[in-house]
């Protein structure tokens, strides 16, 4: 089974533990995950991202600093 194209787009979040937290199958990787024009403060810790292959940000603030455009890894 193969997940891919998440898109999360105008996201609002408040106090919050962390922005994303993913984690695909060691075989098959979750692809495609955009996270765009978003908006996330009182972030406590880190990502926590794991066999996840093109995972990209545009527009997207986090405790008040904008997160880089490039895709991440």
């Amino acid at each position: 089974m193969s997940v891919r194209n998440i898109h999360m787009d105008r996201m609002a979040i408040d106090a919050a533990q962390t922005v994303l937290r993913l984690a695909g199958p060691d075989a098959d990787h979750l692809r495609g995950v955009h996270l765009s024009r978003s908006a996330f403060s009182g972030i406590r810790n880190p990502d926590s991202i794991a066999c996840t292959d093109d995972l990209t940000f545009r527009r997207v603030i986090v405790n008040g600093q904008e997160v880089p455009p490039l895709p991440h890894p």
